[in-house]
């Protein structure tokens, strides 16, 4: 069950997440992502950081997990400090687009202007469940949550949301989300299997077992 093993890598196995990295490139940039479990908010003895970020206003007593951004413009480095919600993982949690990096972390989204390291807009997600994943489609924002699939525009407004009848998991090897062609397709928990068309609509719900294909 993908939730439950997020939330034991972040409980117990904290060793591994610096092996775990989101690696983007395009013509501006190259993009490291990884998580920063030595980082507390206000210590004098935290990693180097260049710019930090933390929009959702953190406290040092509260629970929080850090991604160290590290990039590289070719001529120039630097690394970004974002402080977000500990339910946040680094697996495919951004989009690079031209100059405009934007990363999901939790319930929260920004982006930031990658040449100037300036922050371009953030926005807190009303969801239910974790926010798992960020995928650019079309002109907009796809995010794979935990029990709600939304979708975002370049403003970060909300267009759509979608819930099943459980939280999007599966106990087998079947994948609960999955992008493809003019479709998401999903299954719940109860392997409830879903397809959705961009604009949020069902085109199709069917309880029985049901291989994607």
């Amino acid at each position: 069950m993908r939730f439950l093993y997020k939330l034991v890598d972040h409980l117990f196995n904290k060793e591994t997440k610096y092996t775990i990295m989101m690696r983007l490139e395009n013509r501006f940039c190259k993009i490291q992502i990884e998580l920063d479990d030595t980082y507390v908010i206000g210590s004098p003895n935290n990693r180097d950081y260049d710019i930090t970020f933390n929009p959702g206003k953190y406290r040092v007593d509260e629970n929080y997990n850090v991604f160290r951004i590290r990039v590289d413009l070719r001529d120039r480095e630097y690394t970004i400090a974002l402080i977000g919600d500990c339910q946040s993982w680094v697996e495919n949690c951004a989009v690079l687009e031209d100059a405009k990096l934007t990363v999901l972390q939790g319930w929260q989204i920004i982006q930031v202007d990658v040449c100037s390291g300036l922050l371009i807009q953030s926005a807190t997600i009303d969801s239910m469940g974790c926010n798992y994943e960020l995928y650019k489609v079309r002109e907009n924002y796809l995010i794979y949550g935990e029990i709600d699939i939304t979708m975002l525009n370049a403003s970060f407004q909300k267009l759509w949301y979608f819930s099943g009848h459980d939280i999007f998991a599966c106990a087998t090897d079947k994948k609960a989300f999955e992008i493809k062609e003019e479709k998401i397709c999903l299954y719940d928990f109860e392997e409830t299997y879903y397809e959705l068309d961009y604009d949020g609509n069902v085109i199709l719900e069917d309880a029985k077992t049901h291989k994607i294909v």
